[in-house]
């Protein structure tokens, strides 16, 4: 739709586990999409906490 080239695609969550609106992922490919999202989120906050904050 967009025109992107294939390696773009190969970065999204949805190629690498399938499309949700198709079919649910197996509970192994929901363990890992959560494992990754996990830490990523952790790191998020603390991120967050240690930034400048500007009035």
């Amino acid at each position: 739709m967009l025109d992107w080239p294939e390696w773009v695609n190969r970065l999204s969550v949805f190629h690498a586990f399938g499309n949700p609106y198709i079919e649910w992922p197996t509970f192994a490919e929901s363990t890992v999409i959560v494992a990754l999202a996990g830490p990523g989120l952790l790191l998020a906050f603390i991120l967050t906490a240690r930034s400048r904050k500007v009035p």
